[in-house]
C-alpha cells in the first residue's frame, strides 16, 4: 500500500479541481525548467491563468507549492499490488522511478536536489520529501520479500533505495543523460543480481 500523502490544513476557499491541477502543472514546468530560485508565483500563475491571490490563498509561498506538486506524482512509483515474483516486481520499481526521473515532477526533484546543495532550507525540503515519500516503494516491497525469504540473508531494503535514488540522479546531474531503456534494464539487472538468493552476489 502505496504511504498516505502528506497532509495539511487547506488555506482559503476550496479550490477548483482545473485551476490547482494547472497550477501544479505550471509549478512542475516551471521549476524544471528554471530551478527553484529564479522561480516565481508570477510565472506560475501567469502560465496557469490565475490571479497570484489564487495561488496565496492556498499556499503561503513557492516552497510549499513546489512540495505539493512534486508529492502530487508519487503514485507513478508505486507498483499496483505484489506479484510475488521478485525479479519482475524490482524490474518494474526501477522502470517506475526512471519515468518518475524523466517526467517533469522528477527533473523538478533532480533540479532542487541540485540547487539544495547550498540551501538548508531546500536541503530540509527534500529530505522530508524522499524520505518521507520516495523511500517507500521500494523499501516496501524488498521488506516483504524478505520477510517471505525471497531476498539474500542481509539486504538492507533502505540502502537498495538510496543506490537507485543515487545511481538516478548521477545519470540526470553529473552524467547528464536521459534514461533508455539499456540503462534501466542494466541497473534492474544490478539490483536483482545483488539481492537475490541465485543472483551473482549471493552468499558472500
Amino acid at each position: 500500500m502505496a504511504p498516505a500523502p502528506l497532509v495539511r490544513k487547506q488555506r482559503g476557499r476550496p479550490r477548483s479541481v482545473d485551476a490547482h491541477f494547472r497550477i501544479i502543472h505550471s509549478t512542475l514546468a516551471n521549476c524544471a525548467r528554471d530551478g527553484f530560485a529564479d522561480l516565481t508565483i508570477e510565472a506560475i500563475a501567469r502560465d496557469a491563468s490565475v490571479g497570484k491571490s489564487t495561488i496565496y490563498r492556498h499556499w503561503r509561498n513557492k516552497k510549499d507549492l513546489v512540495a505539493e506538486a512534486i508529492n502530487s506524482q508519487i503514485a507513478i512509483l508505486h507498483l499496483d499490488a505484489i506479484s510475488g515474483d521478485l525479479e519482475k516486481d524490482v524490474r518494474q520499481l526501477v522502470y517506475n522511478f526512471a519515468e518518475f526521473f524523466s517526467g517533469t515532477g522528477g527533473k523538478t526533484f533532480a533540479r532542487i536536489v541540485g540547487e539544495s546543495q547550498g540551501d538548508p532550507a531546500l536541503a530540509e525540503m527534500i529530505l522530508t520529501l524522499w524520505v518521507g515519500q520516495r523511500h517507500g516503494p521500494i523499501v516496501e516491497i524488498l521488506e516483504t520479500y524478505r520477510e517471505r525469504g525471497q531476498t539474500r540473508a542481509g539486504v538492507d531494503p533502505e540502502r537498495v533505495s538510496e543506490l537507485v535514488l543515487g545511481r538516478i540522479l548521477l545519470q540526470l546531474l553529473v552524467l547528464r543523460r536521459e534514461f533508455d531503456d539499456h540503462t534501466v534494464d542494466e541497473l534492474a539487472d544490478l539490483i536483482i543480481n545483488g539481492i537475490s538468493p541465485k543472483g551473482r552476489l549471493a552468499g558472500r
